[in-house]
């Protein structure tokens, strides 16, 4: 009789694991449940954009997808200024348009962002180079 018993529990528990199949959403309410996920991905951001998405509030998909990335946690913490990640963030800035900025998405196993690190591209400089007229002639050269 105790055999009998232990028998159905454990049945009872075989059943249990086996009708709860693993899930592969998380707790976003927007996740897919991707199955074969990249473990992290790499966004480029040009000026235009960056400029566009600081203030607007409008937008399709886009300024959504990129207010979700701004709101994301930096990765290793310190506000992105970890020294272990400085390698990476050097490759980033060197992949980062010129005033743009290049994001590497760290992702769950169902294709959700959990961490970000960012590479500002180099800056434009700002005044423009004028050819100097000193020293030439007003006739352009011919005399």
């Amino acid at each position: 009789m105790p055999y009998l018993g232990a028998a159905a529990a454990l049945a009872g528990a075989t059943f249990l694991s086996c009708s709860r199949l693993p899930r592969r959403r998380c707790r976003n309410p927007r996740c897919r449940g991707l199955v074969k996920a990249l473990e992290f991905d790499v966004q480029l951001q040009t000026e235009e954009a960056v400029r566009a998405g600081t203030g607007s509030t409008s937008g399709g998909a886009d300024a959504a997808m990129w207010r979700e990335i701004e709101a994301l946690p930096w990765k290793g913490g310190q506000g992105g200024n970890n020294p272990d990640y400085e390698c990476l963030r050097a490759e980033l800035r060197r992949m980062a348009p010129p005033n743009g900025r290049a994001v590497l998405l760290f992702r769950n196993r169902c294709g959700c962002p959990i961490a970000k690190l960012e590479g500002w591209g180099v800056p434009k400089s700002k005044r423009r180079s004028k050819r100097s007229t000193l020293g030439l002639p007003a006739d352009g050269g011919v005399r």
